[in-house]
């Protein structure tokens, strides 16, 4: 879905050939998208303009930014994503034991959306993006927090930012090593949903 949202948004031929790698693409996941390609947001001064533009910064680079969320946000809703075998199952078994939120770097759109398509929606109590508030994951984390006045969350991520992130607000991380990145300093790990429910379920 991500391929053809960028497709729609901007020709690939802007891509230089063979420039962009799986890799690559893995390694920016979880991030806002200014981190991708929006050099000009003023969020951006502080990271290696190495590290976060898909092609250089161009005419038109804002605009494709905006096109490529508005692209997002109309696939999603029908294109949606493949869940992780035993989350369908196990979310409501947590959801029983624990309040459950969901936290992103996505559009404003994007986590209402997600839930719609997955049906998952009723299990969280509350969902936030940068999309939201224009504010980063540790954050809006510690806007959960204080919102919902919890006193012993945990963050469940797949990144170094997400632990990063966690740690900035003062919470411990278990890595979902089946996803995206890793992070050696987490606290806790799991291999699979499997395993990380019957973690915290027992």
């Amino acid at each position: 879905p991500y391929c053809l949202k960028i497709s729609r948004a901007r020709p690939v031929a802007a891509l230089e050939e063979n420039s962009f790698t799986t890799a690559t693409g893995r390694s920016w996941e979880g991030n806002p998208a200014f981190w991708v390609h929006w050099p000009s947001h003023p969020a951006a001064a502080s990271i290696n303009p190495d590290d976060r533009s898909l092609v250089g910064d161009p005419a038109g680079a804002d605009g494709f930014l905006k096109r490529l969320a508005e692209n997002e946000d109309r696939l999603m809703i029908s294109l949606g994503g493949t869940l992780y075998p035993g989350v369908k199952e196990q979310i409501p078994r947590l959801a029983s034991r624990y309040r459950l939120f969901m936290l992103s770097n996505c559009s404003a759109l994007g986590l209402p959306n997600f839930l719609a398509y997955t049906g998952l929606g009723e299990h969280f109590t509350d969902t936030i993006s940068y999309g939201v508030n224009l504010q980063q994951k540790d954050h809006n984390i510690r806007l959960l927090m204080q919102r919902h006045n919890l006193t012993a969350p945990l963050y469940i991520g797949d990144t170094e930012g997400d632990c990063r992130s966690a740690h900035s607000a003062g919470i411990p991380m278990l890595l979902a090593r089946y996803g995206f990145g890793d992070a050696p300093d987490a606290e806790f790990s799991a291999d699979s949903f499997g395993q990380l429910a019957q973690m915290l379920l027992e």
